[in-house]
């Protein structure tokens, strides 16, 4: 009787942690825990070997935008080469000389044949002969010349996208979380120089009672609010960053006005941003609108069970350009289901 009992409430508080609908049919789902990780960093390296010329910015917080040459290798060897080939593609010299050639040796056929018809026997068949050959020969040339210095453009255009190696441009908009190597340094093929983070959609993990599983889908809506304060220290990291704990990014402000103005930072924008604490704590009660990508197939052990929620969540910047998401800052969620 008693344990037929235990099993009555048991059941009775399964059904009961489950999201009620509310008026509108909705289910509200509470998160326990909810952190901001950085969903797109990219390390960013040279595709062959040299020695580093330029790398810009050399100062880590500083934004970059798409399409921006950040770093640079000693080309040099290769722009004296490629200049030589463009030169060499771009002179008519020995085309001119054979097309000279071949009007040449056409007008001395034409004299030859022209005097043989006027008088037959002035030249003999070897001479006429000898005299087609060189007409045939001036026309190999011409063609020759013509296929050389195609082929000399085709090694400029190869130069060009060699020279092209030399340097790395921003594939992203983002913030510089670390400088990893400077100018008159030595690199390798593959070696980090910059590592660049795209905050412009961030994602949150959130720790969601196990009784919901059912109450949650890809695509729900979430509401997130920022509370003020950094994220507990103490919580469990769902999706470890190596690249950024205890980079910039930890140490980054959050911003003033939530207006959801375009980004139009500069690097003294984020500089200022990273000197100044406590800002993060203007973030209070800003709400943020994201959506579920994909749950986690597991539970965690610690503690009661709970699932892992993933979801993206557009961040937006203040009006003097510096993001309001930032990994740490502490937030609340709620899913909503419909």
């Amino acid at each position: 009787m008693q344990v037929r009992f235990a099993i009555t409430l048991a059941i009775a508080g399964a059904i009961a942690s489950i999201a009620a609908p509310d008026a509108t049919g909705q289910q509200r789902v509470p998160a326990h825990n909810c952190s901001i990780r950085i969903l797109k960093e990219i390390p960013l390296s040279t595709q062959i070997p040299g020695h580093l010329t330029f790398v810009n910015p050399v100062e880590e917080g500083r934004m970059v935008r798409i399409g921006d040459i950040v770093i640079r290798l000693d080309d040099e060897l290769i722009q004296a080469q490629l200049a030589h080939l463009e030169k060499k593609a771009a002179s008519t010299t020995e085309i001119d000389f054979a097309k000279i050639a071949q009007a040449s040796a056409e007008a001395d056929l034409e004299v030859q044949e022209s005097a043989n018809q006027q008088s037959p026997g002035t030249f003999t068949e070897t001479e006429i002969r000898r005299a087609k050959l060189e007409v045939d020969k001036a026309a190999a040339q011409l063609a020759k010349a013509s296929e050389e210095k195609t082929i000399l453009g085709l090694e400029a255009e190869t130069k060009r996208v060699e020279l092209k190696q030399y340097t790395v441009e921003a594939p992203i908009n983002g913030v510089v979380t670390k400088v990893h190597c400077f100018p008159g340094q030595a690199v390798r093929q593959g070696d980090p120089v910059l590592t660049v983070a795209d905050l412009s959609v961030v994602r949150a993990v959130l720790d969601i009672d196990q009784s919901y599983f059912g109450s949650i889908s890809v695509g729900d809506e979430v509401e997130l609010t920022a509370t003020g304060h950094a994220a507990n220290p103490t919580a469990p990291s769902p999706v470890p960053n190596p690249q950024t704990n205890g980079g910039i990014l930890s140490q980054f402000p959050g911003g003033g006005s939530a207006s959801p103005v375009q980004s139009s930072a500069t690097p003294e924008n984020f500089a200022e941003a990273a000197a100044v604490p406590g800002r993060a704590s203007s973030l209070r009660g800003e709400r943020f609108v994201g959506q579920v990508t994909h749950i986690l197939p597991r539970l965690t052990q610690e503690g009661a069970p709970k699932i892992e929620v993933y979801v993206n969540v557009p961040n937006r910047t203040d009006n003097e350009g510096r993001y309001l998401l930032l990994e740490g800052i502490g937030m609340t969620a709620v899913v909503i289901h419909k």
